[in-house]
């Protein structure tokens, strides 16, 4: 089949609709109501700018005042002077770092990441005071290498700050905005009242106006239940303090160990800045509008941030130990991608014996065992692991601690702690491989039991798919006894059948072969981001690429790919974009790009200088304060410093931050 031309594609009607109906399309964009029966006439469900508002989602970015410039500048000045000194004193002590890095190397350690703590902007106000001054040993003693250090950033912090002012001056007869009037309006309406809530619904279902009193229901199904414990007469500080020597005492062992001096070094630096700025993980609910209630009564998925939470370095290290190890196995899943290269290659035998089969784990993280997940990791590191006895023994060490230290605080419902003691909470970067392994253990007996039945058996985290050309009998007892080999994991199946919808791909066996396309969850609100959103302008041809390639890649003949094209060009058009700029876009991806698309990306060494990077939240003028800023570090001490400074604009504001309710701690 030829490549089809734009109308073919994406239909004469789209391509001459009106300003007005697009306006009216757009407005019956999907926005879920939540609401008990006293909040269900509120005019704030009513009112059309609240509607127009929440259904720009979560990621829309409002343009910030041109004032706001000023202010993000004067914060970002501050972490990059940090940023600076650290350079400084990486080369200072490089000798040191390296010892660590090659010890590490001889015990098996794999090269990770250490994740950086959030330090508030007063933290960063106080340590710029600190680094250049006397009570500072690294720069006491090495000052001399780059004396006039100091003196420099502070006449280019002086002029970038003059500039930045000089420009919001100048943006202010000239304001510019991506909100009407009544949407404004509309967003002081739900910051000031405190009966619905905004929140994001699961799997892709758009946002939703909630009534607070069904949110907080919700939050006391899924926090007062068996997994956790609620704690009395304890203060944030206290635990804090309490994990803090508990780790200590864990790892006691380990002290005197050259390999795992670097580690621990990391690890407890995130710690002391965790107890010099003590919180614990706050608990956010998604709704779940695609499936029924629990047999609890719960209809959330809980989500767990570990943002400066004591653990996260130590969840950080576990991730990056066990991640290669993890998404090599032969029964996981990278992503989606991955499924579809396989599929290319599966062999379809012409009996069309071949039927499919998917399952879900119903609530896998918080339901997993502590000791049969740890029995689980252990083995999985004694099987497919290269790693040492020793490593093994300090990876199950953390891996206790953390799994047994996550700590919630909840203010909407109480006041005190919740200590969770069954499975963990999502949000937490190791418990993703720590489910999956968990997954392994319980599988590897059974797929191996009925393999001559299998032709694919593949998974992604907790939704699994299995290709079977044996009995249904066989069939029955394969899938039972998922649901035997832990008795806290439950496992629900689809029948057999010819079709199957996994992951994002539809798919159906005929004729000797394997056909399928995108696949939608029934309800799916094809969100899209707004194109008046305040965003780096380049984000948008970008991500409008990527989903033109994700098409490509899941549409397994041009028939498909088309009409995918089709769907997804009204539904851009629905939510602002204009067809000259959707057309320009969508000619650069054609379906003889599928088989590029398909092959597997190699790795390419980014040419960005991190040695010394300026990051800015984006604000009007911002491009312009970039052009007219320059810094030549390498003038003060080249072996130490880049000649020029990276710039990096970050995300401003997000609406859902914006619109984000939470009771007073």
């Amino acid at each position: 089949m030829g490549e089809l031309s734009a109308q073919d594609l994406y239909g004469l009607m789209l391509m001459r609709m009106t300003i007005r109906q697009l306006c009216n399309r757009r407005r019956n964009r999907k926005v879920h109501m939540i609401l008990s029966d006293e909040h269900k006439e509120l005019p704030i469900t009513k009112n059309q700018a609240v509607l127009d508002l929440v259904a720009k989602t979560g990621n829309f970015i409002p343009i910030p005042s041109a004032q706001q410039l000023v202010r993000s500048v004067k914060l970002s000045l501050n972490v990059f002077t940090v940023r600076v000194f650290n350079q400084f004193s990486g080369h200072v002590h490089r000798k040191l770092i390296q010892e660590g890095k090659d010890a590490e190397m001889r015990e098996g350690i794999l090269p990770w990441k250490p994740k950086k703590f959030g330090y508030s902007n007063a933290w960063y106000v106080e340590h710029k005071k600190y680094i250049f001054s006397n009570k500072n040993p690294t720069w006491r003693n090495n000052f001399n290498l780059c004396p006039t250090l100091p003196a420099v950033l502070d006449k280019f912090e002086k002029d970038t700050i003059a500039k930045s002012e000089a420009i919001a001056n100048a943006l202010r007869r000239r304001k510019r905005q991506n909100l009407t009037v009544a949407e404004r309006k509309a967003m002081i309406s739900i910051k000031s009242q405190s009966d619905v809530l905004i929140k994001k619904c699961d799997k892709g279902l758009g946002p939703a106006i909630v009534s607070k009193s069904i949110y907080n229901a919700q939050l006391i199904l899924t926090l007062r239940s068996d997994a956790y414990e609620e704690l009395t007469n304890i203060s944030v500080k206290e635990i804090v303090q309490l994990m803090y020597e508990n780790f200590q005492k864990c790892v006691a062992k380990f002290r005197n160990q050259p390999a795992l001096s670097a580690v621990l070094y990391n690890m407890d630096k995130y710690h002391k800045a965790a107890v010099a700025d003590p919180r614990l993980c706050p608990i956010e609910l998604m709704m779940k509008e695609h499936k029924p209630p629990s047999s609890t009564g719960i209809r959330t998925r809980a989500i767990v941030s570990l943002d400066n939470y004591l653990t996260g370095q130590d969840s950080q290290f576990l991730h990056c130990m066990l991640h290669p190890f993890v998404f090599k196995h032969r029964f996981v899943l990278k992503d989606s991608l991955t499924f579809v290269r396989m599929l290319d290659e599966l062999v379809v035998p012409n009996d069309n014996r071949l039927r499919w089969a998917t399952y879900d784990v119903q609530a896998l993280y918080p339901s997993i065992d502590l000791e049969r997940g740890l029995k689980s990791l252990k083995w999985f590191m004694e099987t497919e692991c290269n790693f040492n006895d020793n490593l093994q023994d300090f990876i199950m060490t953390v891996a206790r601690f953390v799994l047994t230290h996550s700590y919630i605080y909840c203010p909407e419902i109480s006041a005190n702690i919740f200590h969770q003691i069954v499975g963990a909470a999502m949000g937490c970067s190791f418990i993703v491989v720590y489910a999956i392994i968990h997954m392994i253990c319980i599988e590897t007996p059974i797929v191996r039991k009925f393999k001559k039945n299998i032709s694919m058996y593949k998974r992604l985290i907790d939704d699994g798919i299995i290709g079977w050309h044996g009995s249904d009998e066989d069939f029955a007892l394969f899938s039972a006894a998922f649901n035997e080999a832990d008795p806290s994991i439950k496992v629900t199946w689809t029948p057999l059948s010819l079709k199957a919808d996994y992951l994002d791909v539809a798919m159906e066996s005929s004729g000797g072969a394997i056909h399928y396309e995108i696949y939608s969850k029934p309800g799916n609100a094809y969100a899209y981001l707004p194109p008046s959103s305040f965003h780096v302008r380049n984000s948008y041809p970008a991500w409008i690429r990527a989903e033109l390639l994700r098409a490509l890649t899941r549409s397994s003949d041009p028939s498909r790919w088309a009409k995918r094209c089709q769907l997804f060009y009204s539904k851009l058009r629905e939510t602002g974009y204009g067809s000259k700029f959707l057309m320009t876009e969508f000619a650069k991806v054609t379906w003889a790009d599928r088989t590029k698309a398909l092959q597997l990306k190699a790795t390419i060494a980014s040419s960005f200088d991190r040695r010394c990077v300026w990051s800015v939240p984006n604000a009007p003028g911002l491009r312009e304060l970039f052009r007219s800023s320059s810094l030549n570090l390498a003038a003060v001490e080249p072996t130490i410093f880049p000649p020029a400074i990276s710039t990096v604009i970050k995300s401003a504001k997000r609406l859902s931050t914006i619109l984000r309710y939470r009771a007073p701690s």
